[in-house]
């Protein structure tokens, strides 16, 4: 029998003296539906109150308790509701303290506006939706349709505003965490270890790239989700066809998530099923992932834009893997940039790779012992590095599926004094990570409305709305992100502004009659009189590129040189804020030209 500690005893007392809590245990739908509704209350007080960051802890609070419960009951079907049981407050109490780890060490450089210009691009791109348009009929970007359509949902309910934008993908974060921990609680059935490896997976994203928006964040939550549901019950015909919607929602966020299927399909074959059902359960599992595709398809056929989505799915992705570049020499910068934000987390990561490649090493000259060793996480992280090298760009962002499939190898440690090895250095990595994470963390949380008050490029928006009565029009090749704040979509059919310097897209869309050859100077009427000129204009001269000063080759940013019709403005205030980027490019200098009217 355990014993209790005289803190548990303090918890139980407070407890007790709850009727509400003592209500929610019970599960019925009313205190669900209550607890969900009290979450989704804090959530929506959180972007529209000076108190943001009370509300938001609120709201994970109450998420978490309803998610546990949740999980619990449709998982395992044995959470006790006898609030007498202190295991009760085991798992909500792991869970939220995973979560406050997660909001300390994401939310450090919550100060700065811009990390990675990708993001401004998928908030641009996604407005498109918000004027009755599919994804990629006005603005294209690269990635799927279900991608923009999650970050249109979220971008409304925050308000427009981007520092809610990025705490909401806080909260997904946060997700996919608690999706990880009960993966690891089916595989394991130990909350400690779930625990400890959850905890080095938000350990691991508290890296800068790790705290970004990207579409390989949002096709993890489906992923993971198909994990979870396949590692339930995968003799069931339900949680197949489950799992695999699930996976087939991930490639409609980011379309190089089909690798995913690989692990799914290989582990079905390697399992001592009769042929009748082997085939019976590929082809559940294979008509399920097609159909929701095939729904797609049929919507942008209807729309007479199926040959854009072929397009974006097919034939651009191809060009992105002719590019090459040293998978071995990248993956060591990608060690080496955790040793420059951790020495610990670091020696954990070290430690960790070593003891999971002896394990891995022994699985793999049998079927029995390649089974016994977790082969299906083992699938997964060869899907996960198999998908960072067609990549073929060596972007660190694309490792976000090996960082979450990474920590799962932990339950394959068998031996307890190394467990607790392990244990120990993630618990140091998390103290340490902790401590220096809070002032800043705190101080951005604590001044949500003051930073967002002074973003640079939020200013120079409300500047440029304030030279215009009605409605305008802006050509946004760099600094994006204005076009979300004017609340505008770009007038160039492309958003990325690398994408302009791209030939495979350039070219395709070309053929598809999406833009034209020489595209930016017919955007902007160069030496033209007889077409549409944008009434704003935005760019850069030059900027760096892999450590080098690149000026710009597509057009002469200076405009008002040769544009007589057009003035530029004086933004050196916001060049030079220090929360305008992460990564301070002193060469980059925000060129900004209207249009003036009365010439």
């Amino acid at each position: 029998m355990k014993t209790i500690t005289h803190l548990q005893k303090r918890l139980l007392k407070i407890v007790k003296t709850s009727l509400l809590i003592e209500t929610f245990t019970k599960y019925s739908v009313v205190s669900k539906f209550i607890l969900f509704s009290i979450s989704v209350v804090c959530f929506y007080y959180s972007t529209n109150s000076s108190k943001a960051a009370s509300f938001l802890a609120a709201g994970i609070i109450f998420i978490t308790i309803f998610l546990v419960i949740q999980f619990d009951r449709f998982f395992f079907k044995s959470y006790p509701a006898k609030i007498n049981d202190y295991t009760n407050l085991q798992e909500p109490f792991l869970l939220v303290l995973i979560g406050v780890v997660l909001m300390i060490t994401q939310n450090t450089n919550l100060n700065f506006e811009t990390i990675d210009w990708d993001i401004h691009s998928y908030l641009v791109a996604s407005s498109e939706i918000n004027n009755g348009k599919l994804p990629l009929e006005t603005q294209w970007e690269s990635k799927g349709p279900v991608f923009f359509y999650m970050y249109n949902f979220i971008s409304n309910i925050s308000n427009g505003n981007f520092i809610f934008f990025k705490l909401f993908n806080d909260l997904l974060l946060f997700f996919i965490s608690i999706i990880l921990f009960y993966i690891l609680k089916i595989k394991t059935n130990s909350s400690k270890i779930s625990f400890f490896a959850t905890l080095l997976y938000v350990l691991l994203m508290s890296i800068t790239w790790g705290t970004l928006e990207y579409s390989e964040l949002y096709a993890l939550l489906f992923i993971s989700l198909s994990y979870l549901f396949f590692e339930k019950d995968q003799e069931s015909n339900r949680t197949l066809i489950i799992s695999s919607l699930c996976l087939s929602f991930s490639t409609l966020v980011n379309q190089g998530t089909v690798l995913f299927l690989m692990p799914f399909l290989v582990y079905l074959l390697l399992q001592k099923n009769n042929k009748r059902i082997l085939l019976q359960k590929l082809l559940i599992f294979g008509v399920s992932f097609i159909s929701l595709h095939l729904l797609f398809v049929l919507i942008y056929f209807s729309r007479n834009i199926f040959d854009i989505y072929f397009a974006t799915f097919i034939t651009i992705p191809l060009g992105y893997t002719e590019a090459t570049f040293n998978f071995f020499a990248e993956s060591l910068v990608f060690l080496r940039s955790y040793l420059e934000h951790n020495i610990f987390l670091y020696v954990s990561i070290i430690l960790y790779i070593t003891l999971v490649f002896i394990i891995w090493i022994k699985g793999i000259f049998s079927v029995d012992k390649f089974l016994r060793y977790d082969s299906l996480n083992t699938l997964f992280l060869i899907s996960s590095l198999l998908f960072y090298f067609l990549g073929s760009h060596g972007f660190t962002h694309h490792l976000l599926f090996f960082v979450f499939f990474f920590p799962i190898a932990i339950g394959q440690i068998n031996v307890r004094n190394i467990r607790n090895l392990i244990y120990l250095s993630i618990f140091i990595a998390t103290a340490s990570l902790f401590t220096t994470s809070f002032q800043s963390s705190s101080y951005n949380l604590r001044n949500i409305d003051n930073l967002y008050e002074n973003y640079p490029l939020k200013n120079l928006a409300l500047e440029l709305d304030s030279y215009f009565e009605e409605d305008f029009t802006v050509l946004a090749l760099d600094y994006v992100l204005i076009l979300h704040y004017l609340e505008k979509t770009n007038f160039s059919y492309i958003v990325h502004p690398t994408n302009h310097y791209a030939d495979f897209i350039t070219k395709e869309l070309v053929q598809l009659n999406r833009i034209k050859d020489n595209n930016i100077d017919e955007l902007i009427c160069y030496q033209r009189d007889d077409c549409e000129e944008p009434d704003v204009i935005i760019c850069s001269h030059r900027m760096i590129i892999n450590g080098e000063i690149i000026k710009n080759k597509l057009f002469n940013c200076m405009v008002s040189d040769y544009k007589k019709n057009y003035f530029s403005i004086n933004t050196e205030n916001y060049t030079t804020d220090e929360n305008l980027s992460f990564f301070f490019d002193p060469y980059k200098e925000i060129a900004v030209f209207i249009k003036d009217k009365d010439i």
